[in-house]
């Protein structure tokens, strides 16, 4: 697979320091859109003198907007930020490019029913208990429901801020595997193989609700214990992945055998 030539891109600086940051920026989206359309249903969809149109309003949706062109400048990755077959790193890391980026806009247009979620979320269980004015408490049906919902709504959230880090990145010492939830790291000393597998029945069932139903494989290393990894960070396309094979053994400075 050969790299696109990319007209524009921003300067290593800003993509490393948006690429950190973007959990944050993402999270602060939520807040503002949340916030933004709430308030746009209290004034424009609520017949009530109580609810008026105020600098809040504007001030949410600018939020929102630098979010948004935050995490386009996040796409405009510099060559130095890109690790690529038979190229050494130019850089303290690199991202293999292409991981995800088929689902990464579906999590990105989610930002503001993520943002609906933590404004209500909060209150789902103190409401099945029965801690809200007027509600009585709802121990067996509302609070197992608002137990699951809480849950759903945190792992939603924690999703979709992660989303613009999901994929692999490499250092001189070690291969990051930064998937929706968690972040994983193996010893580049310690790595003997990599090759293209079956994703868990977990894994598969997790992506086919978050919409990936084609996420069926990722990558997975072989370590020189002989233990085997699957990295559900390293989902793509067939020759996206194969790409991601390539660079990898590249990486790893030969074309590594199965040990086993």
């Amino acid at each position: 697979m050969r790299e696109p030539r990319r007209r524009w891109t921003v300067s290593p600086t800003i993509y490393w320091t948006l690429r950190r940051t973007s959990p944050l920026i993402l999270l602060v989206a939520m807040a503002a859109s949340g916030w933004l359309i709430v308030r746009a249903i209290l004034v424009w969809g609520v017949s009530d003198p109580a609810y008026v149109y105020d600098v809040d309003i504007p001030i949410a949706a600018a939020v929102v907007a630098s979010c948004a062109l935050a995490v386009v400048a996040l796409q405009l990755s510099p060559p130095s930020a890109l690790a690529r077959p038979g190229v050494p790193l130019t850089s303290r890391r690199a991202v293999i490019e292409g991981f995800g980026s088929e689902w990464r806009i579906w999590f990105l247009v989610s930002t503001p029913l993520c943002g609906l979620l933590g404004a209500f979320a909060p209150f789902l269980i103190p409401t099945a208990l029965g801690l809200a004015p007027g509600v009585e408490a709802n121990l067996w049906l509302g609070l197992p429901l608002a137990t699951v919902l809480t849950i759903g709504s945190i792992a939603a959230i924690w999703a979709v801020a992660r989303s613009t880090l999901h994929g692999v990145e490499l250092t001189a010492s070690h291969l990051i595997a930064r998937g929706y939830f968690l972040s994983r790291r193996f010893a580049r000393a310690e790595i003997v193989d990599v090759r293209i597998a079956r994703v868990s029945r977990w894994a598969a069932t997790l992506f086919t609700l978050a919409r990936m139903p084609s996420a069926t494989r990722a990558l997975e290393i072989i370590l020189g214990d002989g233990s085997r990894h699957v990295l559900n960070a390293a989902t793509s396309s067939r020759r996206r992945m194969e790409y991601g094979v390539e660079t990898i053994r590249s990486w790893l400075g030969s074309d590594a055998r199965d040990p086993i």
